[in-house]
């Protein structure tokens, strides 16, 4: 982005041209986190989502397993 795109969109900003809201439509925009602790959370999170997965794959290849050897 130039200088000067950034300082045309700080013009509308003040202005009430556009919105801050209206700025984030890009679903490739950077994640913003008031702190730390809500990064941590929100992977904490999507951590929890990866381990039960995986459990439960565990549980499918496990059970195949047993039908295949039966």
């Amino acid at each position: 982005m130039k200088p000067d795109d950034i300082e045309a969109i700080l013009r509308q900003l003040e202005n009430g041209e556009i919105s801050e809201d209206e700025l984030s439509d890009n679903e490739d925009d950077i994640d913003y986190y008031s702190s730390q602790r809500d990064l941590q959370m929100e992977l904490e999170d999507e951590d929890d989502v990866v381990l039960k997965f995986t459990q439960e794959l565990r549980t499918l290849n496990v059970y195949l397993a047993n039908q295949i050897s039966e």
